[in-house]
């Protein structure tokens, strides 16, 4: 991991925002590690469409959502392809969508060029794209994005409440 955070930094001149695990294969150790590593925020948590602080030894850390609902891999293991796809992504984003009118939400869409860029399969991202894009009050955010948001809005508010033994 060291080497990957390394070899970003030396690449991109700034610090890598985030992790994924290939494949997600995580450990019980990996958040530590990632923490430790000074990296803001981690993808391997499945869960819902917030992100939310996680507990770990040194630093600090969150979870951004990550589907794998919504992931082009895992669809074409199931059989789906490009037109079920676009069903679902557009469900998902309208359902969102209508939540997040009180309260943002995270809609994650996994997507690869070696599949999704398929001729027959691009035409039906562009739809769900276009139909994400045509709304208004949508914000387009890049997970360090979300992190940067996250820390400078509510991680000392969900710490302090996860401190009195709360729940979200």
């Amino acid at each position: 991991m060291q080497e990957c955070v390394d070899t970003f930094r030396r690449l991109f001149s700034r610090p890598l925002a985030g992790w994924y695990s290939p494949a997600m294969s995580h450990t019980v150790n990996t958040p530590d590690i990632v923490a430790a590593a000074g990296i803001k925020y981690w993808c391997d948590w499945v869960h819902d469409d917030q992100p939310f602080p996680f507990n770990v030894r040194t630093g600090r850390l969150i979870t951004v959502p990550y589907s794998v609902d919504l992931n082009d891999a895992v669809m074409m293991r199931q059989g789906l392809d490009g037109e079920e796809f676009s069903r679902m992504a557009i469900d998902s984003f309208d359902t969102l969508y209508a939540e997040g009118a009180t309260n943002g939400r995270v809609m994650s869409l996994a997507i690869h060029p070696y599949i999704m860029g398929h001729p027959h399969r691009a035409r039906h991202l562009d739809r769900v794209l276009r139909h994400i894009c045509g709304h208004a009050d949508v914000w387009h955010a890049t997970g360090g994005e979300i992190a940067d948001w996250y820390y400078a809005n509510m991680w000392d508010t969900m710490t302090a409440y996860l401190a009195q033994g709360r729940t979200p």
